[in-house]
């Protein structure tokens, strides 16, 4: 077994530093450019955004669209329901009627 002594240190010199930094550089850049945000996405939408059907630059955009889109569609349809509240009460679009 080959052991590592302070003379195979010296002999390296900058070549695995540079090789190291070079591949962090790398990597900076791919999550960069190719790695979505997905701060403030929920769960169910996380197989969307990294979806291979999405061009890599622009899945952030596409759906968080989507998603005010069905936020939007999903409070139309609440509000267009009359929901009963409480006993007595009938919350309608716009108001609240005591019945």
């Amino acid at each position: 077994m080959a052991r590592f002594t302070p003379q195979m240190f010296d002999t390296m010199d900058y070549g695995v530093t540079s090789f190291f930094a070079s591949l962090m550089i790398c990597l900076v850049i791919f999550v960069y450019f190719l790695l979505p945000e997905t701060n403030g996405f929920p769960l169910e939408a996380m197989d969307r955004l990294f979806s291979r059907s999405l061009p890599a630059r622009e899945p952030h955009k596409i759906v968080l669209a989507e998603l005010r889109m069905d936020d939007e569609q999903f409070r139309r349809e609440r509000t267009s329901a009359a929901k009963v509240d409480e006993p007595g009460y009938v919350i309608g679009e716009n108001h609240v009627e005591k019945v």
